[in-house]
């Protein structure tokens, strides 16, 4: 696939995680929201896409504040240990600033009025 500087490149984990990093300054506030086609860069692939998770600030219609931080602590793992295993199962991993930026977006999340605890 040709890309948008030129190059001819191969679908690759790591060609779809070039993309996502050239697509961070899309992301604004906790909507992270971002198109990641036909990025700039040699090596970005350009027909990638992320995989999106729709999750209410205030958790407070869950049931508990256990289940609450379970989700939380879930989605904790599945954007920074789970990416040890993401190129394996054939899934890019997120770039460290789309990471920050889901970090930002985790730190917002409450239960109770009171933000649940995240990377423990």
């Amino acid at each position: 696939m040709k890309n948008r500087a030129g190059k001819f490149v191969k679908c690759t984990p790591a060609g779809v995680s070039v993309a996502g990093a050239g697509a961070v300054d899309q992301m604004k506030g906790n909507i992270l929201a971002a198109n990641i086609w036909d990025q700039a860069g040699d090596d970005s692939y350009p027909i990638g896409s992320f995989t999106y998770l729709i999750v209410y600030k205030n958790l407070d219609s869950v049931a508990g504040k256990d289940r609450a931080q379970a989700l939380v602590d879930f989605l904790w793992w599945a954007t920074h240990d789970g990416q040890k295993i993401a190129a394996e199962l054939n899934f890019a991993p997120l770039a460290k600033g789309v990471q920050a930026k889901v970090e930002a977006a985790l730190k917002t999340i409450t239960f109770e009025g009171k933000e649940l605890p995240i990377g423990r």
